[in-house]
């Protein structure tokens, strides 16, 4: 895969529960060179939590940990609370806002 992708690290995530696409780019996202963004999976079962942080161990990457609260929504598909979808432009990061008690969390 290394090939494939012309890159010379790869680095492996276990599926999100309920993610029918099995995207990582709503768990987890560069922020720079040695750090990532990480959504706040305290509410997932203890299984994934675990073998979600033994992943981003294994990278050896930096994480910060962001606020993430899909839960309440009425279909699982909405990225309502997804605060990993921000926008950055170098030193800036832009993150939406949802109207939602988590809002104030990631200001």
């Amino acid at each position: 895969m290394r090939e494939l992708f012309e890159v010379g690290k790869l680095y492996f995530v276990p599926q999100q529960p309920k993610d029918f696409a099995g995207h990582t780019d709503g768990m987890v996202r560069f922020l720079g060179n040695n750090t990532v963004i990480i959504n706040n999976h305290s509410k997932e079962k203890l299984e994934f939590q675990s073998t979600f942080k033994i992943a981003l161990d294994n990278t050896v990457l930096d994480y910060i940990e962001i606020p993430y609260n899909p839960y309440g929504e009425k279909a699982y598909g909405q990225a309502n609370s997804d605060y990993i979808n921000f926008l950055q432009l170098q030193n800036t990061v832009i993150v939406p806002t949802f109207s939602i008690k988590e809002d104030e969390t990631s200001a």
